[in-house]
């Protein structure tokens, strides 16, 4: 049922799994819960469609590193800092030249 889930929302956008990478995916997915499984499915989709391709038959290798570049984003956002304030105060007093036209360093 979830392999010929994936296997549709590829074809939808033009791409054609191949068994083996269907079944991949669908392992993959099984786990996850049912509200999340579509998420996940798009992220991969957009992740092989950025990707070099050379046919449309979308096969293991392809999918396996599109999965792994998911799963490096979605590590990397719960690590990265999304906002970063700046005390005004403790940041260097900046003064602009208007005889050089520029912001001296230093």
């Amino acid at each position: 049922m979830l392999k010929n889930r994936v296997q549709s929302v590829f074809k939808l956008n033009g791409l054609q799994l191949r068994q083996e990478a269907a079944k991949y995916l669908a392992d993959l997915l099984k786990p996850v819960e049912e509200q999340n499984r579509d998420q996940w499915i798009e992220k991969i989709l957009s992740q092989v469609e950025k990707q070099e391709l050379k046919t449309a038959v979308i096969d293991l290798a392809i999918l396996e590193q599109a999965v792994s570049e998911c799963t490096a984003d979605d590590n990397s956002e719960e690590n990265s800092d999304l906002l970063n304030i700046i005390s005004c105060f403790e940041v260097p007093r900046v003064t602009f030249a208007p005889d050089r036209k520029k912001i001296p360093q230093g």
